[in-house]
């Protein structure tokens, strides 16, 4: 069994089934932090337990980002080709969008926090608005293999 107390460090390497995770992203303000595993679990430094547990019917989330400009809004990847917003003051996920190729990672534009980018399998990045997410911003393509990784430089 894991110890009551819970650090960071500790819950990715737990043993204990309901706590390994596949990615953790920090709260930019606030001493909360988010993984992702089978559900995205939304945790408090101070405590063993999740403050929130979220699920929307994937098997297997493999990302989590938080918005760096507004700090209360994540965002989630998963095996199924799912794209999840949520919003840590309310108790459900906002909104979910299904791509054509799985999403390898994902990262919050500092500069304009309504959009973000993913980057996928099938050789491209796509850009968002959060607000419509029926159409991608822009697409980004001419990468030769599937993208792994983004990374937000400021």
């Amino acid at each position: 069994m894991c110890d009551t107390h819970i650090d960071i460090f500790e819950l990715l390497f737990c043993t204990c089934d309901v706590y390994f995770e596949r990615s953790l992203d920090h709260h930019f303000k606030e001493n909360l932090f988010a993984t992702a595993g089978d559900s995205v679990c939304v945790w408090d430094h101070h405590r063993s337990e999740p403050l929130h547990r979220f699920e929307w019917g994937s098997d297997s989330v493999t990302c989590v980002r938080f918005n760096k400009a507004e700090p209360d809004v994540f965002c989630s990847a998963a095996h199924d080709r799912s794209l999840v917003l949520y919003d840590i003051r309310q108790q459900s996920p906002l909104r979910k969008l299904i791509q054509s190729m799985k999403t390898n990672a994902m990262c919050f534009n500092p500069f304009e926090p309504l959009n973000f980018t993913t980057a996928n399998d099938d050789h491209n990045c796509y850009s968002y608005d959060m607000r419509k997410l029926d159409r991608a911003l822009m697409v980004h393509k001419d990468h030769v293999d599937p993208v792994y990784v983004l990374q937000q430089i400021l």
